[in-house]
């Protein structure tokens, strides 16, 4: 979490935190409403987010390289959540 949530506010961050999490949902079969909880509370809906003391990035906060190309960081999400479910998400729960 980056504590950074002034991208929060803004109505066009929010219709694309909604898209995002509608897109997870679609993958993954999680509430839309999950997603969107994790998003804001990770990045605040930034995809350029980064964690000052990790490698986590981006709208997830994922731990390693990633790009700030928010289908990237989709595609990412979807395969990390195949393979650990909602566990990698396990702190911001």
């Amino acid at each position: 979490n980056t504590g950074n949530n002034s991208y929060a506010s803004s109505s066009d961050t929010n219709a694309s935190v909604s898209s995002v999490a509608q897109e997870m949902q679609e993958r993954t079969g999680v509430s839309a409403s999950e997603w969107i909880f994790i998003i804001k509370l990770e990045s605040g809906g930034d995809p350029t987010a980064q964690n000052p003391s990790s490698s986590a990035h981006g709208l997830f906060q994922q731990l390693g390289e990633t790009s700030n190309n928010v289908q990237t960081q989709i595609n990412d999400a979807t395969n990390l959540y195949k393979k650990q479910g909602l566990n990698a998400w396990s702190e911001t729960r």
